[in-house]
């Protein structure tokens, strides 16, 4: 493992920084059907898990299809048109039902995020959305008062790729101004956050907090049980940026100071591993083939109850 300095940390959205398990799909569907009239819920249901079905195909391999598509399938499948005012309530609707009861955050991870933002690493935010837009989430942020920690958002249908693909990681990385080597992502989904950040060059941390995600442990650099877990976890990673920083500043020095390299070791010794050699577990305990809310890899696409 890199003994590397991290200079700025990412962060998922979904399962991560909130609570995941919210389904906001009952009260799209039931006003769709309102709307509609000769429709019924069931019809209506029936029809929108169609396009999801459809959007998570394009999620899958690494496209962010718009709400407006989602909702154009879903009217197409009842063999249904709208008037331009009703569809565009409709589509406003879908988008900030989120607002009305917007998911709680994570326990600690305000705590985690300001203890961050404190040491001054750049944090930034990548996300891959579903029904609730990038425009919407920032209000979730905000409401959650957990905005102001990130220099950088990126959501998959402001850029239109998910993180199946490398453009989201490397365009937040190059808005923070740090290299993937030097960059660590957090994340609960193996599929998207793990791999996707690991297809750039960065580190990765998986937090089971929300997920569960435990079949994907063995491919982390990290292993969260919570998220206030992370600071010991890669706080030898930040002691090396701090011996990285004494050096620059100090044109006669030639070593760092002898306290602070005796904890510049790998992540892995500075925490309970589960197992003497490979992943830093973080008090996580891992027993094999277990999964969580979101234990399966189609976790990873398009999820249409956001």
């Amino acid at each position: 493992m890199t003994s590397l300095p991290i200079k700025a940390v990412t962060f998922d959205f979904w399962g991560t920084l909130v609570d995941a398990s919210a389904d906001y799909t009952p009260r799209r569907v039931a006003l769709l059907a309102e709307r509609l009239g000769s429709i019924s819920l069931e019809e209506a249901m029936q029809a929108y898990a169609q396009a999801a079905e459809t959007a998570s195909h394009v999620s899958r391999i690494g496209f962010s299809l718009p709400t407006t598509s989602v909702l154009g399938i879903t009217l197409d499948a009842l063999g249904c048109a709208l008037p331009p005012d009703d569809r565009a309530q409709i589509l406003a609707y879908w988008e900030e039902v989120i607002l009305d009861d917007p998911p709680a955050p994570l326990p600690g991870i305000a705590e985690t995020l300001a203890h961050l933002d404190n040491l001054g690493i750049p944090l930034g935010l990548i996300s891959d959305t579903g029904i609730s837009p990038g425009r919407s989430l920032r209000r979730v942020l905000e409401h959650a008062g957990l905005r102001h920690h990130f220099r950088q958002l990126t959501f998959s249908d402001e850029i239109g790729a998910t993180k199946r693909r490398q453009h989201p990681f490397r365009s937040t990385l190059a808005a923070l101004g740090v290299r993937p080597e030097h960059a660590l992502h957090v994340g609960d989904l193996p599929e998207t956050d793990i791999a996707g950040a690991q297809a750039v060059g960065m580190r990765t941390a998986l937090l089971l907090q929300h997920s569960g995600r435990r079949d994907g442990a063995a491919h982390a650099d990290l292993v969260l049980e919570r998220c206030t877990d992370l600071i010991d976890a890669i706080a030898p990673w930040l002691q090396s940026l701090t011996c990285h920083r004494l050096l620059a500043h100090s044109a006669s020095a030639r070593s760092c100071h002898p306290a602070a390299m005796a904890i510049h070791r790998a992540p892995r010794e500075s925490c309970r591993s589960s197992r003497p050699i490979g992943r830093c577990y973080a008090g996580a305990r891992l027993p094999r083939n277990t999964h969580g809310p979101r234990g399966s890899a189609a976790a990873g696409a398009f999820t249409s109850s956001w």
